[in-house]
């Protein structure tokens, strides 16, 4: 999307976020210990979206990834995830997974980005090999 740029946030972007996860997912708080990166998307100098992973090992998990409700399906959350895996690349890590209820629409972005689907129940296990 035009005028929207991604980066690794900082410690100044915390509140941001954590004001934007309260409004999207009320019931999870923001997590920032040893293995937390967070992404911001900005535009016009406001955070309108996130996406959170915590590196384990030879893993990275996606935590989670969040869009303001007006600012969805332009391709913040594509930008988002683009940036977490390249980063997930960059520092040597092959593999980043997932958990997703198996309705959330951003299924289809995750098997679209190459993860892989193992469904139980209502949720989703997906996995990215090899980073790319």
């Amino acid at each position: 999307m035009k005028g929207v740029s991604v980066r690794i946030a900082t410690e100044d972007d915390y509140g941001g976020i954590a004001g934007l996860m309260e409004e999207l997912f009320p019931r999870k708080a923001m997590n920032a210990g040893t293995g937390d990166v967070y992404f911001v998307a900005e535009a016009c100098g406001a955070i309108v979206g996130f996406a959170h992973i915590v590196l384990r090992g030879e893993k990275a998990v996606l935590q989670g990834i969040g869009v303001t409700e007006e600012l969805r399906r332009k391709g913040i959350g594509a930008l988002l995830l683009e940036s977490a895996i390249a980063y997930c690349r960059e520092i040597g890590q092959s593999d980043v997974c997932l958990k997703v209820k198996a309705l959330n629409p951003a299924t289809r972005l995750y098997a679209k980005k190459g993860f892989f689907v193992m469904q139980f129940g209502d949720v989703c296990s997906m996995t990215k090999k090899e980073a790319t």
